[in-house]
């Protein structure tokens, strides 16, 4: 169930708690939520607001005059006649999951499954008290989602955040979660004026586009804060044994030849330092249906950055010593080339499909600054139920006039936020 609560760009498009104050103060038709029959009015209309700096000082909701609300203007006197919106059905979602089929003249055959962008069509009631409020109400509204902003600028698409019940007879603080789309763009909106009244509102139906399949839990797990990366071993990456080669158990069964398709190499800048710092730790199986996604945030400290590298292991017994995994190809493996100046951030956001590198006070696009190890396209932090092993590998070379790969001040930071497809 999703709760009377939604946000689009930084934008507070839904307060329940808020409106529902509203009505109750105004004597309004709809304060008593069963004279319109909704559900979603109900159990879960009003349990958190997480905007709390919303709150009047009071904390009490009275009006959208003594409070104000956020739209309200005294020149115009609309504004005290309109509540706010709030969810009027339950929202409808598209499924992003779709396997094609080809049909032939034997049948049919599937084709691997895909994935596609996901579609959201939400209903929304303006509330008001007055007809005259209805256009005043409508641009108030729209102006909500064509003022939305990014943390990343005008170009990128805004975030929709919403509350979701997991119960919706008990909607406490660990029975709902934050979820949303980081990359959902408002596709369209249809005004219905002849479902009510316009006395009491209107009706906004609204369709979002998503960029990307996932549902996610907005509030990350912190991983690890501010860890230092050249804390750990110091390791001679040439004096470790090599990996006895793996003979491959299908090769001599009477199977059909392998195609070789051919791989298309990128230039690389990493270079396998002959002395690393090894930082390993632990991140524990995710026992939830669905996956997650990492957001890694590197500091370089008071040095310039050369030589980064981040590799992580299917993880599934929880060991801590990477000796286990030194033979295994690491399912995240992620090398940060530079050199990148000092007391510069770059983050790669799993979550976003973003990498963004701030210097001199400027944020600008990353991706020239991450790429794997063997020059083959970059690939995203993302993880399966297993646990995973995290290894931090930093330069512990000089270079000749004596400037450390590796700042002894720089640090890491991981947040994880999980996903579902639905």
């Amino acid at each position: 169930m999703v709760n009377q609560y939604v946000d689009y760009g930084c934008c507070n498009v839904v307060d329940g708690c808020r409106s529902l104050a509203y009505l109750k103060s105004a004597n309004h038709a709809y304060s008593d939520p069963m004279c319109i029959n909704r559900s979603v009015f109900n159990n879960c209309s009003c349990c958190v607001t997480p905007d709390m700096d919303e709150y009047p000082i009071s904390g009490e909701f009275v009006s959208p005059a003594a409070d104000p609300a956020p739209w309200y203007n005294p020149d115009d006197p609309r504004s005290g006649h309109y509540f706010g919106a709030m969810i009027y059905d339950q929202w409808k979602e598209s499924q992003p999951y779709v396997r094609e089929t080809i049909d032939t003249t034997t049948g049919g055959r599937a084709k691997r499954g895909k994935l596609k962008r996901k579609e959201v069509v939400a209903r929304f009631i303006l509330l008001v008290d007055d007809c005259c409020a209805i256009d005043f109400a409508k641009a108030t509204f729209l102006n909500q989602f064509l003022c939305a902003s990014t943390a990343s600028g005008a170009c990128e698409l805004p975030s929709l955040m919403w509350h979701e019940c997991y119960d919706p007879n008990n909607c406490d603080e660990t029975s709902h979660s934050i979820r949303g789309f980081p990359r959902a763009a408002m596709t369209s909106i249809t005004w219905i004026d002849d479902e009510i009244e316009c006395c009491l509102g209107t009706i906004a139906e609204v369709t979002f586009s998503s960029e990307l399949p996932w549902v996610y839990e907005m509030c990350p797990e912190n991983i690890v804060t501010d860890l230092p990366i050249i804390a750990g071993e110091d390791v001679c990456k040439f004096c470790e044994e090599e990996c006895p080669e793996i003979e491959d158990p299908c090769a001599n069964q009477c199977l059909p030849l392998n195609i070789n398709i051919p791989k298309v190499e990128l230039e690389t800048c990493y270079c396998e330092p002959v002395s690393i710092y090894r930082n390993c730790f632990a991140i524990p199986p995710d026992g939830r249906i669905g996956e997650s996604t990492l957001k890694i945030t590197i500091n370089t400290g008071s040095g310039i950055m050369r030589n980064f590298r981040i590799k992580a292991y299917a993880n599934k017994f929880g060991f801590t010593d990477p000796t286990y995994f030194r033979c295994e190809t690491p399912c995240i493996d992620i090398a940060v080339a530079g050199p990148i100046k000092a007391n510069s951030i770059l983050e790669i956001d799993g979550v976003t499909r973003d990498i963004w590198l701030t210097c001199n006070n400027q944020k600008s696009s990353g991706r020239n600054w991450v790429e794997s190890t063997d020059g083959s396209p970059f690939s995203w932090p993302d993880i399966s139920c297993d646990g995973l092993l995290v290894c931090l590998e930093s330069s512990a070379v000089v270079t000749s006039l004596g400037e450390a790969h590796t700042a002894i001040d720089s640090t890491i930071s991981i947040e994880m936020f999980h996903r579902e497809l639905r």
